[in-house]
């Protein structure tokens, strides 16, 4: 699973393992999808960004996003359908 979109979030584009992401307020700000969150949606989600810049916008397991999110498994399953908009499938690659 990657984050949608990634290659907008990075600047450097030859960065594999990047542990920042550049990310625009007007742009957050003036998307109705992002309105469309709710706040622990949205925490989740800045969350999973965060874990997905340490390689290059790919997400690991659910078990693994839980341990490193600190969350519940089933708070994980939960919400990665709720954000599913903001998510890629790619089921070739697996980190």
């Amino acid at each position: 699973m990657k984050i949608r979109n990634w290659s907008k979030f990075q600047h450097f584009k030859n960065k594999n393992s990047m542990i920042w992401f550049k990310v625009y307020g007007r742009d957050i700000l003036n998307d109705p999808d992002w309105h469309d969150l709710n706040d622990l949606q949205k925490s989740t989600l800045f969350e999973l960004w965060c874990l997905a810049s340490e390689k290059n916008g790919y997400l690991p397991d659910n078990r693994k996003i839980a341990f490193r999110l600190h969350k519940d498994i089933s708070f994980v399953n939960n919400v990665l359908k709720e954000l599913s908009l903001w998510l890629e499938e790619d089921n070739i690659i697996s980190i």
